[in-house]
Protein backbone atom coordinates (compact mmCIF):
# COMPACT_ATOMS: atom_id res chain seq x y z
CA UNK A 1 0.00 0.00 0.00
CA UNK A 2 1.38 3.28 -0.99
CA UNK A 3 0.17 6.66 -0.70
CA UNK A 4 1.93 10.06 -0.63
CA UNK A 5 5.14 8.32 -1.43
CA UNK A 6 4.82 6.46 1.94
CA UNK A 7 4.92 2.47 2.10
CA UNK A 8 2.57 1.16 4.43
CA UNK A 9 2.98 -2.52 5.86
CA UNK A 10 0.00 -3.97 7.75
CA UNK A 11 0.96 -6.41 10.55
CA UNK A 12 -2.18 -8.84 11.69
CA UNK A 13 -3.54 -9.35 14.75
CA UNK A 14 -4.86 -12.90 16.28
CA UNK A 15 -8.42 -13.78 16.97
CA UNK A 16 -8.02 -11.50 20.25
CA UNK A 17 -7.27 -8.45 18.57
CA UNK A 18 -3.61 -9.08 19.85
CA UNK A 19 -0.94 -7.59 17.59
CA UNK A 20 2.15 -10.64 16.46
CA UNK A 21 5.46 -8.84 18.26
CA UNK A 22 7.14 -11.79 15.82
CA UNK A 23 5.48 -10.59 12.83
CA UNK A 24 5.68 -7.13 13.52
CA UNK A 25 9.59 -7.39 13.80
CA UNK A 26 9.77 -9.57 10.59
CA UNK A 27 7.52 -6.87 8.72
CA UNK A 28 10.22 -4.45 9.61
CA UNK A 29 12.21 -3.26 6.23
CA UNK A 30 14.93 -1.08 5.90
CA UNK A 31 13.50 2.15 5.02
CA UNK A 32 10.59 1.62 7.83
CA UNK A 33 10.47 5.04 9.73
CA UNK A 34 7.40 4.68 12.08
CA UNK A 35 5.57 2.07 13.83
CA UNK A 36 1.89 3.25 14.73
CA UNK A 37 -0.77 1.16 17.01
CA UNK A 38 -3.86 1.48 18.31
CA UNK A 39 -3.54 1.00 22.26
CA UNK A 40 -6.22 -0.69 22.22
CA UNK A 41 -8.95 -2.10 19.89
CA UNK A 42 -11.81 0.27 19.01
CA UNK A 43 -13.78 -3.22 18.17
CA UNK A 44 -12.57 -6.27 20.63
CA UNK A 45 -11.43 -3.14 23.17
CA UNK A 46 -8.50 -5.40 23.98
CA UNK A 47 -5.26 -3.12 24.96
CA UNK A 48 -1.74 -3.71 23.07
CA UNK A 49 1.33 -4.41 24.52
CA UNK A 50 2.82 -0.90 24.11
CA UNK A 51 6.04 -2.23 26.25
CA UNK A 52 6.71 -5.08 23.27
CA UNK A 53 5.64 -3.19 20.69
CA UNK A 54 8.18 0.09 21.71
CA UNK A 55 11.34 -2.65 22.52
CA UNK A 56 10.95 -3.94 18.93
CA UNK A 57 10.38 0.10 17.81
CA UNK A 58 13.54 0.58 19.91
CA UNK A 59 15.68 -2.08 18.92
CA UNK A 60 15.33 -1.18 15.11
CA UNK A 61 15.78 2.56 15.86
CA UNK A 62 12.12 3.13 14.57
CA UNK A 63 9.71 5.57 15.90
CA UNK A 64 6.91 4.33 18.20
CA UNK A 65 3.39 6.21 17.53
CA UNK A 66 0.41 5.32 19.82
CA UNK A 67 -3.62 5.91 19.04
CA UNK A 68 -4.49 6.33 22.51
CA UNK A 69 -8.12 7.26 21.38
CA UNK A 70 -9.89 4.46 23.11
CA UNK A 71 -7.69 4.10 26.43
CA UNK A 72 -6.57 7.86 27.31
CA UNK A 73 -8.59 8.63 30.38
CA UNK A 74 -9.14 4.66 30.80
CA UNK A 75 -5.45 3.27 31.32
CA UNK A 76 -2.51 4.91 32.54
CA UNK A 77 0.25 5.86 29.99
CA UNK A 78 3.68 6.72 30.74
CA UNK A 79 5.33 7.99 27.44
CA UNK A 80 8.73 7.35 28.87
CA UNK A 81 8.77 4.18 30.82
CA UNK A 82 6.12 2.69 28.19
CA UNK A 83 8.94 3.81 24.96
CA UNK A 84 6.76 5.98 23.46
CA UNK A 85 7.43 9.11 21.00
CA UNK A 86 4.25 9.97 19.53
CA UNK A 87 1.23 10.02 21.54
CA UNK A 88 -2.30 11.14 19.57
CA UNK A 89 -6.13 10.86 21.11
CA UNK A 90 -9.25 12.68 20.17
CA UNK A 91 -10.97 14.37 23.41
CA UNK A 92 -14.27 13.08 23.09
CA UNK A 93 -14.29 9.63 24.90
CA UNK A 94 -12.36 8.69 27.97
CA UNK A 95 -11.11 11.84 28.55
CA UNK A 96 -14.95 13.15 28.63
CA UNK A 97 -14.38 16.25 26.44
CA UNK A 98 -16.67 17.48 23.63
CA UNK A 99 -16.22 16.43 19.48
CA UNK A 100 -13.35 17.85 17.55
CA UNK A 101 -10.88 17.88 19.80
CA UNK A 102 -7.99 16.04 20.40
CA UNK A 103 -4.36 16.16 21.20
CA UNK A 104 -0.72 15.41 19.88
CA UNK A 105 2.22 14.79 22.16
CA UNK A 106 5.59 14.78 20.16
CA UNK A 107 8.59 14.28 22.09
CA UNK A 108 11.11 17.66 22.21
CA UNK A 109 13.54 15.81 19.66
CA UNK A 110 10.90 14.82 17.20
CA UNK A 111 10.25 17.34 14.44
CA UNK A 112 7.06 17.20 12.42
CA UNK A 113 6.97 19.04 9.49
CA UNK A 114 3.10 21.16 9.06
CA UNK A 115 0.40 19.54 6.69
CA UNK A 116 0.08 23.74 6.35
CA UNK A 117 1.36 27.11 7.46
CA UNK A 118 -0.26 30.48 8.10
CA UNK A 119 -2.20 32.28 10.51
CA UNK A 120 -0.62 31.59 14.14
CA UNK A 121 -0.60 34.73 15.71
CA UNK A 122 2.98 34.48 16.79
CA UNK A 123 6.10 35.73 15.06
CA UNK A 124 3.53 37.89 12.82
CA UNK A 125 6.51 39.76 11.40
CA UNK A 126 8.00 36.93 9.93
CA UNK A 127 7.35 35.57 6.98
CA UNK A 128 8.18 31.91 7.87
CA UNK A 129 6.04 29.58 9.92
CA UNK A 130 7.34 29.36 13.62
CA UNK A 131 9.37 26.72 14.31
CA UNK A 132 8.36 26.34 17.88
CA UNK A 133 6.45 23.58 19.51
CA UNK A 134 3.54 23.72 19.51
CA UNK A 135 2.83 26.89 17.10
CA UNK A 136 4.25 24.97 14.09
CA UNK A 137 1.27 22.72 14.07
CA UNK A 138 -1.42 25.54 15.03
CA UNK A 139 -2.13 26.97 12.06
CA UNK A 140 -5.43 29.09 11.69
CA UNK A 141 -7.98 30.24 14.18
CA UNK A 142 -7.82 27.38 17.04
CA UNK A 143 -11.45 25.15 18.69
CA UNK A 144 -11.03 27.62 21.66
CA UNK A 145 -14.13 26.33 23.17
CA UNK A 146 -13.61 23.09 22.36
CA UNK A 147 -9.97 23.22 23.83
CA UNK A 148 -11.56 24.87 26.84
CA UNK A 149 -14.20 21.68 27.23
CA UNK A 150 -11.20 19.63 27.00
CA UNK A 151 -9.69 21.29 29.63
CA UNK A 152 -12.27 21.17 31.86
CA UNK A 153 -12.80 17.38 31.26
CA UNK A 154 -9.45 16.50 31.76
CA UNK A 155 -9.41 18.29 35.32
CA UNK A 156 -12.92 15.81 36.13
CA UNK A 157 -10.44 12.80 34.99
CA UNK A 158 -7.98 14.10 37.10
CA UNK A 159 -10.36 14.51 40.11
CA UNK A 160 -11.78 11.35 39.68
CA UNK A 161 -8.68 9.87 39.64
CA UNK A 162 -7.67 7.77 37.01
CA UNK A 163 -7.81 4.16 39.06
CA UNK A 164 -11.13 4.81 40.07
CA UNK A 165 -12.33 5.18 36.87
CA UNK A 166 -10.44 1.91 35.29
CA UNK A 167 -11.80 0.02 38.67
CA UNK A 168 -15.04 1.08 37.90
CA UNK A 169 -15.06 -0.01 33.93
CA UNK A 170 -13.19 -2.95 34.40
CA UNK A 171 -16.14 -4.78 36.92
CA UNK A 172 -18.75 -3.41 34.64
CA UNK A 173 -16.75 -5.19 31.79
CA UNK A 174 -16.59 -8.27 34.05
CA UNK A 175 -20.12 -8.34 34.79
CA UNK A 176 -20.68 -7.45 30.95
CA UNK A 177 -19.21 -10.60 30.15
CA UNK A 178 -20.00 -12.94 32.15
CA UNK A 179 -23.62 -11.85 31.42
CA UNK A 180 -23.45 -12.22 27.49
CA UNK A 181 -21.21 -15.66 28.05
CA UNK A 182 -24.24 -17.38 29.91
CA UNK A 183 -26.50 -16.43 26.43
CA UNK A 184 -25.41 -20.10 24.19
CA UNK A 185 -26.59 -17.93 21.02
CA UNK A 186 -24.17 -15.32 21.69
CA UNK A 187 -20.47 -15.46 20.44
CA UNK A 188 -18.01 -12.42 22.50
CA UNK A 189 -15.54 -10.79 20.57
CA UNK A 190 -12.06 -10.01 22.35
CA UNK A 191 -9.37 -10.85 25.16
CA UNK A 192 -11.34 -12.96 27.80
CA UNK A 193 -10.03 -11.14 30.52
CA UNK A 194 -11.52 -7.99 31.26
CA UNK A 195 -7.65 -6.55 32.42
CA UNK A 196 -6.47 -6.47 29.00
CA UNK A 197 -9.56 -4.64 27.91
CA UNK A 198 -11.31 -1.37 27.74
CA UNK A 199 -14.87 -0.89 28.18
CA UNK A 200 -15.85 -2.04 24.66
CA UNK A 201 -17.75 -5.23 24.46
CA UNK A 202 -18.53 -6.81 21.09
CA UNK A 203 -20.61 -9.64 20.11
CA UNK A 204 -23.13 -11.57 17.51
CA UNK A 205 -26.22 -13.46 17.96
CA UNK A 206 -25.87 -16.25 15.81
CA UNK A 207 -28.02 -16.01 13.34
CA UNK A 208 -28.93 -12.50 13.40
CA UNK A 209 -27.85 -9.35 11.65
CA UNK A 210 -25.76 -7.53 14.00
CA UNK A 211 -27.43 -4.35 12.36
CA UNK A 212 -30.92 -5.67 13.24
CA UNK A 213 -29.77 -6.88 16.49
CA UNK A 214 -29.04 -3.01 17.28
CA UNK A 215 -32.41 -1.48 16.05
CA UNK A 216 -34.14 -3.72 18.31
CA UNK A 217 -32.41 -2.73 21.16
CA UNK A 218 -32.74 0.53 20.34
CA UNK A 219 -36.79 0.54 19.44
CA UNK A 220 -37.09 -2.21 22.27
CA UNK A 221 -35.32 -1.82 25.13
CA UNK A 222 -33.76 2.20 24.90
CA UNK A 223 -30.22 0.51 24.72
CA UNK A 224 -27.49 2.34 22.23
CA UNK A 225 -25.00 -0.08 20.58
CA UNK A 226 -23.12 0.27 17.38
CA UNK A 227 -23.40 -2.51 14.98
CA UNK A 228 -21.29 -2.97 11.36
CA UNK A 229 -17.43 -2.71 10.89
CA UNK A 230 -17.11 -0.05 13.45
CA UNK A 231 -14.42 1.89 10.71
CA UNK A 232 -12.31 -0.63 11.01
CA UNK A 233 -12.46 -3.25 8.77
CA UNK A 234 -9.54 -5.17 9.43
CA UNK A 235 -10.16 -5.39 12.34
CA UNK A 236 -13.04 -7.34 11.68
CA UNK A 237 -11.32 -9.64 9.31
CA UNK A 238 -8.94 -10.53 11.71
CA UNK A 239 -11.79 -11.78 14.21
CA UNK A 240 -13.73 -13.23 11.51
CA UNK A 241 -16.76 -10.91 11.33
CA UNK A 242 -15.97 -9.10 8.33
CA UNK A 243 -18.01 -8.31 5.76
CA UNK A 244 -21.09 -8.23 8.50
CA UNK A 245 -19.62 -6.87 11.46
CA UNK A 246 -21.06 -7.11 15.14
CA UNK A 247 -22.54 -5.45 17.69
CA UNK A 248 -21.03 -3.60 20.38
CA UNK A 249 -21.51 -2.22 23.69
CA UNK A 250 -19.65 0.74 25.10
CA UNK A 251 -19.38 1.32 29.12
CA UNK A 252 -17.91 4.16 31.05
CA UNK A 253 -17.57 5.63 34.42
CA UNK A 254 -20.74 7.12 34.36
CA UNK A 255 -22.42 3.88 33.68
CA UNK A 256 -24.02 1.29 36.41
CA UNK A 257 -24.63 -2.53 37.01
CA UNK A 258 -28.04 -1.81 36.81
CA UNK A 259 -27.39 -0.73 33.27
CA UNK A 260 -25.05 -3.71 32.30
CA UNK A 261 -28.01 -6.32 33.46
CA UNK A 262 -30.82 -4.30 31.58
CA UNK A 263 -28.63 -4.96 28.28
CA UNK A 264 -27.31 -8.82 29.09
CA UNK A 265 -31.63 -9.33 29.46
CA UNK A 266 -32.50 -6.80 26.27
CA UNK A 267 -29.99 -9.65 24.38
CA UNK A 268 -31.06 -12.47 25.81
CA UNK A 269 -35.17 -11.50 24.92
CA UNK A 270 -33.84 -11.29 21.56
CA UNK A 271 -31.92 -14.86 21.46
CA UNK A 272 -35.68 -15.66 22.69
CA UNK A 273 -37.50 -14.68 19.29
CA UNK A 274 -38.36 -16.97 16.95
Amino acid sequence: MSSYGVQVTVVKSDSRGIVDIESLAQSIRSNTRLIVVNHASNVTGTVQPINEIARVAMQHGIKLLVDAAQTAGHIPINMVSDGVDLLACSGHKGLYGPPGVGLLIVRDDIRIRPFREGGTGVSSESPEQPEAYPYCLESGTPNSVGISGLNAAVKFVEEVGLARIREHEKALVDHLLEGLRTIPQVTVYGHPDASFRTGIVSFNIGGWDPQEVAALLDSASRIAARAGLHCAPWAHQAIGTFPAGCVRFSVGYFNTFEDVNLAVEAVRKLTAVP
